[in-house]
C-alpha cells in the first residue's frame, strides 16, 4: 500500500527506481500493437482496448496480474464538449453510486470516460480478480481515465471484504491521464484513505493533456472556485528530463497541472522520459534557492525545483498553498484528536452509565442526584460522578470547537453519537443540579 510511506521524496524514489512504472508503459505498448478484443465504440470517435497480462515476479514469489488500458486519441477530443462533466444527478450513474454520501451527496465525471468505460463494461465485469495477489491496473491518456475507473469500480465489489494481512489493494498507474471529476468525486475518494493511496498518476512536465480541463479560476490563485470543476485525487509523479517530484497536495497538483497545460503537442514519450529520470534518480543535487524556517515552505520549494518550476511561480502563490497545506494537515492532527477524544468519552460514560445503573433501586438517576447524600460513600460517590461529568463535558466541547473553526459542513457520524449519549447523561443531571434549590 502506497500510504506506508511518509515521505513523498522516498516514496517517488522508490517508484522511479523500481521496475514497477517502466514495466507498466511497457505493457501499454504492448496493447498498442496487439489487436484489441471486440470493443462496442461504433458510437465514440475514440477507441479503447485492454489487455490482461500475467507473469510470476520472481524478487517477492508471487505471481502478478497487469491489465493495461490504450485509448486512440488526439488532444483535440479533449477540447470543447470533449471536457463536459457529467453529474451523478443528472446521469443515472448506478455503477458508482456507492460515491454518493448523506454529507457528499453528488458528484460528477468525464463524460468521455464514462462512455468509453461503459464501452468494455461487459468484458471488464467478467475478469476474475483475486484480490490476494498483486494487481497493477494502468493506462495511458484517456486509457488512464478508464484504468482508473475501472479501479475505482473494483475497490467497490472486489475489495469490500478485506481479510487482514491476505488482501493485496490494487494500484492503479497512469500516464498523462486527463483529470476524471469534480470536488465531489475527490472528497469521495479521498474520504477513503485506503482507496486514494491505490492511485498514482505519472505526468511529464511537457505533455499538457492532464491540464487540459483546468482553466485560471479553477486554480489556487484566483478568487473563486466553482463546484463543477476538475480536482485531482491521488499521488502525482511530476518528472521532467532529468528529475521528479512526488506531490499529494491537491491545490499543488492543480497548479503545475495549469502550468504544463500551454505544452503544444501531446507528450508520448514515456518510456524514454523513465529511463533518463531512472539513471539519474540515484544521484539528484538540488540546491535550494529559498530556505527559511518554515517547513512548509521549504519542502514545497524543494518539490518545485526538482520539476524546474520553481521560478515560474510566484512568491504570493506559494505562500498561499503553504496555507491550504497547513489548514489540510491541521485537519489531519484534529480527526486523530478527535479520535483520542472520543475515546476519553467513552471512558467517563462508561462510568456515568454505572452510577446511572446502582441508582435504579435508589429513587433512580435524577432523583438520587438531586437528593442530599445520605452517607459518607454517598458524597464520595457523587463527588466522583461530578469529576467524570466535568471532565466529559470539557471533551464534548472542545469537539464541537474544533468542528466549528475548522468549518465543517456537517459533524460525523461517530461525533453525532457521541452527542446524542452525552445528552442523554448529562442533560438530566444538569437538570437536576439546577432545581436543587427548589426541593
Amino acid at each position: 500500500m502506497m500510504n506506508q510511506f511518509n515521505h513523498e521524496e522516498e516514496l517517488g524514489n522508490l517508484l522511479i527506481c523500481s521496475d514497477l512504472i517502466s514495466n507498466c508503459w511497457a505493457h501499454i505498448m504492448k496493447v498498442n500493437e496487439e489487436t484489441p478484443k471486440e470493443v462496442n465504440s461504433s458510437l465514440l470517435p475514440q477507441t479503447v482496448k485492454y489487455k490482461r497480462f500475467e507473469f510470476f515476479d520472481a524478487r517477492n514469489s508471487t505471481d502478478v496480474t497487469i491489465i493495461a488500458f490504450s485509448c486512440s486519441m488526439i488532444s483535440s477530443d479533449l477540447r470543447g464538449e470533449g471536457q463536459r462533466l457529467v453529474s451523478s444527478a443528472d446521469l443515472n450513474l448506478e455503477l458508482f453510486d456507492f460515491l454518493s454520501t448523506n454529507s457528499n451527496p453528488s458528484f460528477s465525471l468525464h463524460n468521455l470516460a464514462i462512455q468509453l468505460f461503459h464501452s468494455l463494461l461487459a468484458q471488464l465485469i467478467q475478469e476474475k480478480i483475486n484480490t490476494t495477489k498483486p494487481l497493477i491496473i494502468t493506462g495511458h491518456s484517456l486509457g488512464g481515465s478508464v484504468a482508473s475507473l475501472f479501479t475505482i469500480w473494483l475497490l467497490n465489489n472486489s475489495y469490500k471484504k478485506i481479510e487482514y494481512r491476505k488482501t493485496k489493494f490494487p494500484i492503479c498507474l497512469t500516464f498523462g491521464s486527463p483529470l476524471l471529476g469534480n470536488e465531489g468525486l475527490q472528497k469521495a475518494i479521498s474520504g477513503r484513505p485506503s482507496w486514494d493511496s491505490c492511485f498514482v498518476h505519472v505526468v511529464s512536465t511537457q505533455d499538457p493533456v492532464p491540464g487540459l480541463f483546468l482553466s485560471p479560476h479553477n486554480t489556487i490563485d484566483s478568487e473563486s472556485c466553482f463546484e463543477s470543476k476538475y480536482k485531482s485525487f491521488g499521488l502525482y509523479l511530476f518528472c521532467s528530463e532529468s528529475r521528479f517530484a512526488c506531490i499529494s497536495k491537491p491545490e499543488l497538483v492543480l497548479e503545475l497541472l495549469w502550468a504544463f497545460s500551454s505544452k503544444n503537442l501531446p507528450f508520448n514519450d514515456y518510456g524514454l522520459l523513465l529511463k533518463g529520470v531512472k539513471s539519474k534518480a540515484i544521484v539528484r543535487g538540488i540546491d535550494l534557492v529559498e530556505c527559511d524556517n518554515n517547513p512548509f515552505r521549504t519542502g514545497i520549494t524543494l518539490q518545485l525545483q526538482a520539476i524546474g518550476i520553481h521560478d515560474t511561480l510566484n512568491k504570493d502563490l506559494i505562500g498561499r498553498i503553504v496555507t491550504k497545506q497547513k489548514e489540510s494537515l491541521e485537519r489531519k492532527a484534529y480527526e486523530v484528536g478527535l479520535d483520542e477524544s472520543l475515546k476519553k468519552m467513552k471512558i467517563e460514560m462508561t462510568y456515568m452509565e454505572w452510577y446511572k445503573k446502582t441508582t435504579r433501586t435508589r429513587g433512580g438517576y435524577y432523583d438520587t442526584y438531586k437528593s442530599s447524600a445520605r452517607s459518607r460513600n454517598e458524597s464520595v460517590t457523587k463527588a466522583v460522578l461530578v469529576k467524570h461529568q466535568r471532565s466529559l463535558t470539557k471533551c464534548w466541547a472542545n469537539a464541537v470547537y474544533e468542528e466549528r473553526r475548522t468549518d465543517a459542513k456537517s459533524f460525523t457520524f461517530c461525533l453525532l453519537m457521541a452527542g446524542n449519549n452525552y445528552r442523554r447523561m448529562v442533560e438530566p443531571l444538569d437538570i437536576a443540579e439546577y432545581y436543587k434549590g427548589y426541593c
